[in-house]
Order: structure tokens, then sequence, then C-alpha cells
């Protein structure tokens, strides 16, 4: 038979002038039914050979409604198909034929329910459609599953009800019911070919736009600089313990596209963690935790608000007056973490403090600094890291009676060196400086009762600012900054990172507050922390390994090699339940790649001893064992 005649017979007269629309609606439908799905053909070929999406489409009934009704002179007949009845013969020439080649009578269906006397070759087209002759329907007829599946917006437009009122009416018989509203074909297509659009401009997309972060990726899976997550969840009660959770897949792995190379799937227990920044394991202290538990029952979990916005509680301010007391100044302010504090705090400074103000930061600042540094605007001058001759050379410069602003911190944590924070403040006083100092990695750890290098060293009344985090040695969570009442009211005030965030949960602020004023009344833990340190560097040293002098509790052991770090971090992990993650580039310079390990209160002499001997069978025979002199220095 001639191929327009064929068009003519299968589809009705106006499919033949409908051909390019009938492939573009022919491929949706594929993509809707897992039977054309899984029939081997692509829906490419469904939109290019019209023949052979009719050789598939014939066995099923979604497909048939669009074959034989689709562009029929009467369009509200596929309609009334879908539905499961018929309030009208089709109107349209073309013999109608389905499963196969048995041909539909065009009758109404009875109204005698369960009439048995009806032959197979009577079956009006409605009960065809939606009652194939055998004992289990959704053996042979994927319909209900393609209805369950396809999407919404497709369906809607073809059938003119959503998928589940098409779920609704299963395979079951349906007695007839009035009429629907015709049956829009054009409109169908044009949601069509909205919705292949939509398709194309996703793929399209994806091209354009994910290969940026597909090549990021791959680069620093090439040099050693990926990094792995690993689920740590301590034990309360036993810290340092935890179990490694990588049987549970992050949701950014997907497909296994992004495994790592120890990979998901199993659970390591019981294994001894030695880079937590938790220095004294206030975390896991009976008295932080009741007052936590007490809290929790009491005002329950979130805040309810920012701080301007019902989210402020009696917890919230006692907890800024601790702190305030703590660094010997008028008034404090919390925020959701040090990083946002130090991040917001210096660009609003910088809106308050006098026009053309320069800040001076020292070259090893964290990164939530120069982000408040980069942020602000001003001009900047970087002085080398604890180099107060290059600070004064640089102070030196600048205009006469320009305002000036010093940024530094206490304790590097990469490095563990401590600031000279005597030299700077007498520079500070010289030049007529402001001076900003973060102790994230000194309070709780250092001083009498907690108050930082700042207290140790008695210049809590001669640093300006301070700020701090409630996530390391108090062992919680949150940052704040402390200072001069009026700073800290502008702040309040004017601090976007302050006003425009939900609180400190109460639980957590409750937490806090618990581990400052013990820690203030308590030195046991400090005592015993610093030890620990001092008896463990003193260990790897005797034993050869390169570990980088440090002033304070902080232990570098310098690798010098990013994939040999991520490595040996692997190897101590899996043979020897040791938990100590790489640092790598950016955090460090290239060159310098380190275990950066924390001893506290808690770990013993026993563990210590197990980790240098862990350490010198993961150490790659060849690799040297020195720190290189840029590090050093």
């Amino acid at each position: 038979m001639h191929s327009t005649q064929h068009a003519a017979r299968a589809f009705g007269p106006a499919a033949v002038s409908e051909t390019p629309m009938f492939r573009f609606m022919a491929g949706i439908l594929h993509d809707q039914c897992p039977f054309l799905r899984n029939s081997g053909v692509s829906s490419r070929s469904y939109r290019l050979t019209t023949p052979e999406y009719k050789r598939f489409g014939v066995r099923c009934p979604f497909g048939q409604l669009f074959l034989q009704h689709g562009f029929a002179a009467d369009p509200s007949v596929i309609d009334n198909r879908v539905r499961g009845y018929s309030t009208q013969p089709h109107q349209s020439n073309a013999s109608v034929h389905v499963f196969g080649e048995r041909p539909m009578s065009q009758q109404q269906p009875s109204s005698k329910a369960g009439n048995k006397s009806t032959s197979e070759a009577d079956t009006p087209i409605s009960e065809a459609f939606i009652h194939p002759p055998v004992t289990d329907p959704n053996a042979t007829c994927p319909l209900g599953y393609s209805r369950a599946n396809a999407q919404p917006s497709v369906f809607e437009a073809l059938t003119g009800s959503s998928p589940a009122e098409a779920i609704g009416m299963d395979l079951r018989r349906r007695a007839p019911t009035a009429a629907p509203a015709a049956f829009d074909v054009q409109a169908a297509a044009a949601a069509i070919q909205k919705a292949e659009a939509r398709r194309d401009s996703a793929a399209r997309k994806n091209a354009m736009y994910e290969m940026p972060f597909d090549t990021t990726i791959s680069q620093m899976r090439a040099d050693g600089r990926y990094r792995t997550f690993n689920h740590i969840d301590r034990k309360a009660g036993c810290f340092p313990q935890a179990d490694n959770r990588m049987d549970i897949t992050p949701s950014y792995v997907q497909n296994g596209r992004y495994a790592t190379s120890s990979g998901f799937g199993a659970k390591q227990s019981d294994l001894t963690v030695w880079c937590a920044n938790d220095y004294l394991g206030m975390g896991q202290h009976p008295v932080v935790l009741q007052a936590m538990h007490d809290t929790i029952d009491s005002f329950g979990a979130g805040s309810g608000g920012t701080r301007n916005i019902s989210g402020t509680t009696s917890l919230h301010v006692q907890l800024e007056s601790e702190l305030a007391e703590l660094h010997h100044k008028e008034a404090a302010l919390l925020f959701s973490s040090c990083y946002a504090c130090n991040a917001t705090t210096i660009p609003t400074l910088m809106k308050l403090l006098p026009a053309g103000t320069i800040i001076y930061s020292d070259a090893k600042n964290h990164a939530s600094l120069i982000e408040g540094i980069r942020n602000s605007g001003a001009a900047r001058k970087i002085f080398r890291n604890n180099d107060v001759a290059h600070l004064r050379q640089l102070l030196e410069e600048a205009p006469v009676g320009a305002p000036k602003l010093i940024i530094f911190e206490s304790v590097y944590s990469m490095d563990g060196s401590v600031a000279p924070i005597e030299q700077i403040c007498d520079l500070a006083d010289e030049f007529n400086a402001l001076t900003f100092i973060d102790e994230v990695h000194a309070v709780g750890l250092y001083g009498p009762r907690g108050g930082g290098i700042c207290e140790r060293d008695g210049m809590l009344d001669r640093v300006d600012l301070i700020s701090g985090t409630l996530g390391k040695a108090f062992g919680i969570y949150g940052g704040y900054i402390a200072g001069k009442a009026n700073v800290m009211d502008c702040l309040r005030s004017m601090a976007p990172g302050f006003i425009f965030t939900t609180s400190l949960p109460p639980v957590v602020v409750a937490g806090a507050l618990a581990s400052v004023r013990y820690l203030k009344e308590h030195n046991d833990e400090r005592v015993v922390q610093h030890e620990n340190s001092a008896r463990l560097q003193t260990m790897l040293r005797d034993a050869g390994l390169p570990v980088m002098p440090s002033p304070s509790h902080i232990v570098p052991l310098i690798v010098g090699d990013s994939k040999i770090c991520k490595s040996m971090s692997d190897q101590l992990l899996a043979e020897h339940k040791i938990y100590v993650q790489p640092i790598n580039y950016p955090t460090v310079p290239k060159g310098s790649e380190r275990f950066r390990l924390t001893p506290t209160p808690l770990h013993t002499t026993e563990e210590m001893v197990r980790l240098v001997d862990a350490l010198h069978a993961a150490w790659p025979a060849g690799h040297p064992k020195t720190v290189p002199t840029f590090v050093a220095h």
C-alpha cells in the first residue's frame, strides 16, 4: 500500500498533512510510556520514522489513542476513549485496530452491567481500550502504569484529565456519563511542543554550564586536592572515639560519579579522632549536656526568629554579658558563627569609621577576615605573618593622620604560631590605630579563665575588638565579638549578618553559657591539654617525623605532597582506625600539605603511641621526613 494511503487509513485523513507534528508528539508519547521506552527503539527514531512508531505504538493503548484519534475529524472522541466511555460514534473514516489487527465496533456500551453475551468483536471501543481480554490487564497493558508516571502537563494536554483522575479509574468498567469538553488538538500540540522545548533547553544548559563544575572536580582529583568528608559520628561519653558512617552516601554523590577512593558503603566503628577542634572535649562534658537537656525541655528547639523579631531570649542576653566580662569589655554580640561575625562586622565597621581608613591585615589571616576586608572596599595593606618590622614599615608609609585598623589573629590555626600582641599594640598606640584580634583558636584554652592569649599575656585592655568562637574550646557552636558598648550597639543595629538571620537556638546558647562559666572556674582541662600537646610533639620529634615547632596546642606534621597526604589519611583510617584529615592547598601553600593534630585532655599516652606507630607505617618509603625551609620560616 502506498504510504500516503496507509497513513490515511491508520491515522485519519487529517494526519497526512500533520505528519511532522505527529512525529513530534509520537516522541513525547514514547518518553512517557514505559512499554515503548523498553521496546529498544529510541524516541529519536520515533520522531523521525512514523512507521517505526506505528509498529510499536499499536501495542500500547496510550499510543493507540493518538494514532487513531489524535487528528480525527471529531477530536473529542479521544477524550471519551481515554476516560473509558463513549458518547458518540467515531466520525473518522479510518478503520480502527487495537491489540494487533482485531477490528473494533463503534457501538455504544451496553447499559446492562455484566452482559455476558456481547462478543469480543462487538466490544465497544472504550471497553477495548480499558479492558483488554486478559486475566491481568497490567501484565500486557501498561496504560495504568503509563498514566501513573506520565508528566502531568503532557498527560492533561493529551487527555483532558490528570494522571490522578486516570489512575482512579484503574482498568475497571465505567458507566457512561455526560460528555466532557471537546479535546483541543492544537492546544495539546502546543503543550507538547513547549515540553519538548523545555527538555531541549535543559540539555543545552547542561552541556554549557555543567562542564566547568565537572572540569573543576576532575582537576582537584588529579591534584589530590579533592575533599572527602568522612561521616564522623561522635559518641557521647566516649570522646575522642567515633564511628565513620560511610555507609550513608551523601547527596552530591550521584550514581558513583564523585565516589571517593575509599568509597561509600562501609561503616567503621571506634575510630580515634586526632583532628577535632573540640580542643577540651567540652562538647561531651556532663555540665554542658545537662544544661542543654534542661533547656530543650524548657524552651523547645529553635529560637523562633531573628534577634530583632522574637529571637532574643534571656539566655542570649546572659551569654553576651558573660563573654563581655570574660574579655574585660563593655559589651558583646552573638553571631551564628565566627565566620559570619568577621565577614559582616568588618564591612559594617568600615561604614562607621572615618572615610579613608586603611586596613592592615596579617598575611595568614583566616578566610572570614579576608572576606570581610575585601567586602569592605577599604584600602588594605598586607604585612607578613607576625612580622612587626614589616607592619611598622607599612604604617609609616601611610599619610599623616590617616585612620587605621590592624586586623590579626592570636593563634594561627595551621602553623600554631602565636602573634606578638604586645608589640602590635605598641605600634597601634604609636600610629593611632585601632586593633581587631581574632581569638578563635585561643578562647577557652589560654589564660586563667579561658580569655585567650590576650588574657594570658595581660593584653585584654589594650586590644579594641576581640572576636571569638563558641565552637572550638567551648565545644558548642556560634561566634561573637566584644568591645565598647556603643560599637556593639551600632553593629546590633546595622550589621546585616546579625540582623537578617535566625538567632542561635536557646539549647545551643545554654550549652555555650554552661561551658563558658565552667571554664572560667576550672583550669584542669587546659593544663592537661597543654601537657598532652607538648608530649605528642616530643614523641613525634623523637620518632624522626617532620613535626613543625609550635608554641601552641596545635601540632602540625608536614607531609609536603597533597596526594601522599590524602593517601596516608586513607591508610590510617582503613588500617589503623585513626582519623586525621589531610590539610591541602588552598588552606595551606602547595608543598606544605600536612596533618594538623590536636591532642585533647582525653587522649591517652597509649593512643599517642599508636598514632606515632601508625604514622611510621603509613609514611611512604623514600618520602622526605623534613620540614621545608619555607614552611619552617
